[in-house]
């Protein structure tokens, strides 16, 4: 995963976070996995009283990044986040495998084609 982070950075894809962590837990999340703090800003359910699937917290993030829907991929495992993300008109990756995520944004042409992994790949079409 850290490699496709790297990735979107070499080549100034921006990111975000979106997040249901609890504000007083989030910090664990931080001391656990450091690369958070490396993907932009940041929502976490805690801080703004909204999880995920409530649109509201997507329009959120829309309005704190100053994007259009269209102009957003959100990343996630679970599928009720993805089928909101989908009725936005954000495009929306269900996250399986670092390999597969790699592969979506190869088929998005947001990181070159290096290596991709035929198989597995489970695209979600609006």
């Amino acid at each position: 995963m850290t490699a496709i982070i790297d990735d979107l950075k070499l080549f100034s894809i921006p990111t975000a976070v979106l997040s249901n962590w609890p504000q007083d837990l989030f910090h664990h999340a931080v001391n656990n996995i450091p690369l958070i703090l490396e993907l932009g800003p940041r929502i976490v359910s805690g801080e703004v009283g909204l999880t995920k699937p409530d649109r509201r917290i997507f329009r959120l993030l829309l309005d704190r990044l100053a994007s259009r829907p269209q102009d957003i991929i959100f990343v996630d495992d679970n599928v009720d986040n993805i089928e909101v993300a989908l009725s936005l008109g954000i495009d929306a990756i269900q996250f399986t495998s670092a390999s597969v995520l790699r592969t979506e944004f190869v088929l998005r042409r947001l990181i070159p084609h290096d290596s991709i992994a035929e198989s597995g790949v489970r695209r979600r079409n609006r």
